[in-house]
């Protein structure tokens, strides 16, 4: 057995061994806040010791916001302007980014902030496993192959759970570098079937197709953290990335036909004036309308998974054009193709005919399989057992 130089905690006298991940974490975004969310959590519910390493891409966009807002902050840091920092900060209510914020403190352990290689290189020297995953992390535009974990020592054992190349390709003068990386995990998983099949042509790499990091906690999980602070009013929910006049057509067509009100979520809001539009929730105000609504929209795939994990009647919008060269469709054709529920997909003329139940005793059963696959690749890949 290697030797690995992970810090340990103790749980009932026993030593945990410490596992970090590293993915997205930090972009104000639903999915990329429950998907690392449910990977710490599954992690931690095995037995280890889960924690997110805390990284940003040097030079990206996300580290020169942070730097700009520090600096300009200490250029202008009164006493007074303390206090007024500390209260938006604190009343996290106000602010749609500090709502993230405070989610983020709230239930993800977290690192210090890196934005430095070296300091990502010596901080994995604190962990017996590094766990690389979920999203679309291995996504060839904008890659960090920090992600692909080239940080992390030889002797810390290295997996990847449901990383996402997003889309159908790699390019020809990538796939040297995704090979030399990707080879170097000990055990490799992907989110989609699309992935399998790239990494085993381009790269003759094998890899396990698994399901989100959000499958593998439980309903009754995600629904103790919702919130409550809505009625019980029939309404429809949507959650949008993306806006065309086939979303507008298709939900106010529906929201007429059944009666309901409309409540939504979307990223590009000045397109979608025509939802009753509420951005600034909170993530566990978000699972109270998942939770609650009697039909949901979506073209997003954490808003396709968690409809399902919640076992609410939803349709989905395909979000990118076949054509498009950056078409990342397939890992909701993917997890709709898993769960038997392909039909789900609005088609090209935005209609619906007949609003059909989905029968989810059925697609329970079918996901069921593939979760206990998932969740089996996991505590394989971290190995050997919890404790010391």
């Amino acid at each position: 057995m290697r030797c690995r130089n992970g810090k340990r905690q103790k749980r009932g006298g026993r030593t945990m061994k410490k596992v970090g991940i590293i993915t997205w974490h930090y972009c104000n975004n639903y999915g990329s806040f429950f998907q690392v969310f449910a990977l710490q959590s599954y992690i931690e519910s095995i037995g280890y010791e889960a924690q997110i390493i805390n990284y940003r891409t040097p030079g990206s966009s996300a580290a020169k916001k942070i730097i700009k807002k520090a600096i300009y902050r200490l250029e202008r840091l009164t006493p007074g302007r303390l206090v007024l920092i500390l209260r938006r900060i604190f009343d996290s209510s106000e602010i749609f980014g500090f709502k993230f914020w405070a989610a983020r403190n709230r239930l993800l352990r977290r690192t210090e902030l890196i934005l430095d290689k070296n300091k990502l290189s010596k901080k994995a020297r604190d962990y017996y496993a590094v766990v690389c995953g979920s999203d679309q992390i291995w996504a060839p535009r904008g890659l960090d192959t920090a992600y692909m974990l080239d940080f992390v020592p030889d002797d810390v054992k290295k997996i990847s759970y449901a990383a996402s190349i997003g889309f159908n390709y790699i390019p020809d003068d990538m796939r040297d570098e995704y090979k030399k990386y990707i080879s170097r995990i000990d055990s490799v998983s992907v989110r989609e079937g699309t992935g399998v099949k790239l990494l085993k042509e381009c790269c003759d790499i094998c890899a396990a197709d698994v399901l989100d990091p959000t499958f593998l906690v439980d309903r009754s999980n995600w629904e103790n953290l919702a919130s409550e602070t809505l009625g019980e009013d029939n309404f429809i929910f949507c959650y949008f990335l993306n806006q065309n006049h086939k979303y507008k057509k298709t939900v106010l067509d529906a929201a007429e036909r059944l009666g309901y009100k409309i409540a939504g979520v979307s990223a590009n809001g000045k397109d979608a004036d025509w939802l009753e539009l509420n951005n600034d929730i909170t993530p566990e105000e978000f699972l109270e309308r998942v939770k609650k609504a009697k039909l949901i929209f979506t073209d997003s795939f954490h808003g396709t998974a968690l409809s399902m994990i919640m076992n609410r009647d939803f349709y989905v919008f395909e979000r990118f054009e076949s054509s498009d060269p950056v078409n990342q469709n397939s890992r909701i054709y993917s997890i709709l193709e898993k769960a038997g529920l392909s039909d789900r997909i609005v088609g090209a003329d935005g209609n619906i005919e007949p609003f059909g139940h989905i029968d989810y005793d059925r697609t329970n059963g079918l996901l069921e399989t593939e979760r206990q696959k998932s969740k089996a690749f996991l505590k394989e890949a971290l190995g050997d057992t919890e404790y010391d």
